[in-house]
């Protein structure tokens, strides 16, 4: 069993961040670089792209803990739709301005969000292409039922069955 294998096996009882006070810092699990299995076919050169740090880990879990709060979600969706104040977003959101706020100033300072300021409005936005991806990718995945929404037809390739012609 590979170092990783052992890591995912002892942490497949599952702890989170929320749940261990010391944080993921101190998680042993995800100390010092972590490589993630490949496919043997793969080159070594690209399995070399595909080792994450330790550190890339942390901040990825604090990214999606981050998002992992209905409110906050809604608010990053609503701001990926265009740069809105915070009555507006506390509005569409169904919270209040304080509520609203609070939220924003966490997304804030993760970087997720963005402000200006327009007079006394406070205007915020989502403008790196990652958060944006990754906000509009989540919903095409999840349904309105909050079930999982049928993946696309894959793209026509123009392939031919054999003995089948393509009309």
């Amino acid at each position: 069993m590979s170092p990783t294998e052992r890591s995912v096996a002892a942490g497949a009882g599952g702890s989170s961040a929320a749940a261990n006070p010391s944080g993921p810092a101190a998680d042993p699990r995800i100390a010092g670089p972590t490589d993630v299995p490949t496919d043997p076919s793969v080159a070594s050169a690209d399995a070399a792209a595909v080792t994450l740090t330790g550190p890339q880990l942390r901040s990825a879990a604090e990214t999606f803990a981050l998002l992992a709060t209905p409110v906050r979600l809604h608010l990053v969706w609503l701001a990926a739709r265009g740069p809105q104040d915070v009555g507006t977003l506390a509005r569409l959101a169904g919270v209040t301005v304080a509520t609203a706020s609070q939220h924003l100033a966490k997304l804030r300072g993760a970087g997720v969000v963005t402000v200006h300021h327009s007079g006394r409005h406070h205007i915020y936005a989502v403008d790196d292409p990652h958060i944006l991806g990754l906000v509009e990718q989540i919903f095409e995945h999840i349904a309105p039922d909050g079930g999982l929404a049928p993946d696309p037809p894959p793209p026509d390739r123009g392939y031919r069955v054999a003995g089948r012609s393509r009309s």
